[in-house]
């Protein structure tokens, strides 16, 4: 998400007054178990507060759709946070040949991209591993009905069904 920067540049102590909606194409999530279900808003401001620093703060939230870990069906998901991120000119950031997350973002030019910092604000708080309620039986191994909604007895010893290894196991 580029901002254009050029009224501010230059002139300490200026801000400008942000309300944003970020596409789910210029927000570039990259995972296949995650989506966004609308674009990403963020209300806040971006002050410049001399030597080409600007600091932008506000308030970002997305709702997501991942995937459960258990049964595969769909799961929203919705994180917010605070913001809080700096941006230097690149031209005087520390040339260590490293990258120093966390602290501030470079810019060149007259545009700032904000899309990496409110990635790296709001992806963070998402759960590792999603599950669409504490309760959910998943999916049966054997014969791959879902067992939320039709309880199958492939498993149950009691009813003579085999798994599909049960072969090897009497090989051994």
């Amino acid at each position: 998400m580029l901002i254009d920067i050029r009224s501010m540049t230059g002139q300490p102590g200026t801000s400008l007054e942000l309300d944003l909606q970020v596409s789910r194409e210029m927000f570039g999530l990259q995972q296949e178990d995650l989506s966004l279900a609308s674009p990403v808003e963020f209300a806040g401001r971006l002050q410049h507060t001399g030597h080409g620093i600007l600091v932008l703060t506000g308030h970002a939230s997305a709702s997501f759709v991942s995937i459960c870990a258990r049964c595969l069906k769909p799961v929203p998901l919705t994180v917010q946070t605070d913001v809080r991120e700096t941006f230097e000119p690149t031209n005087d950031l520390p040339d260590n040949g490293e990258e120093q997350p966390g602290e501030t973002y470079g810019y060149t030019g007259h545009k700032l991209d904000i899309g990496q910092a409110l990635r790296d604000n709001l992806i963070p708080l998402l759960p590792a591993r999603v599950i669409c309620k504490d309760d959910c039986a998943g999916i049966c191994p054997v014969c791959g009905a879902d067992r939320n909604e039709n309880p199958c007895d492939c498993l149950d010893p009691e009813k003579g069904r085999q798994g599909p290894f049960d072969a090897l196991k009497q090989l051994l």
